[in-house]
């Protein structure tokens, strides 16, 4: 499950949009809201445009079978705001996810 997660993570740093399909459901659901894999990738691609250089950075990783999975993560970003950049800044995001089904 960690080598699945790592390279969920890689799919994200190289926005490789096309193969977020073979990470994320097609019905996923987040805090109860379902926005399915094309809603997940129009979020995904909304904040690249936003935060062009984001990147994320495993920091702490823990898998337990056969789906629970926690990460610690730190995101190095400069933001656009319009015209404006915001500093580059690091920030730090605990990651926990969970996955109703088994993950082949």
């Amino acid at each position: 499950m960690s080598t699945l997660y790592r390279r969920y993570i890689d799919v994200l740093n190289r926005r490789d949009w096309d193969c977020l399909g073979d990470f994320v459901a097609l019905d996923v659901v987040h805090n109860d809201r379902p926005f399915g894999l094309a809603g997940y990738r129009a979020i995904l691609e909304q904040d690249v445009r936003e935060i062009p250089d984001v990147r994320f950075e495993i920091e702490l990783l823990t898998a337990e079978p056969p789906v629970e999975v926690a990460a610690r993560m730190n995101q190095s970003r400069t933001r656009l705001r319009g015209n404006a950049v915001i500093p580059a800044c690091n920030a730090r995001a605990l990651c926990c996810a969970s996955a109703r089904r088994p993950i082949a």
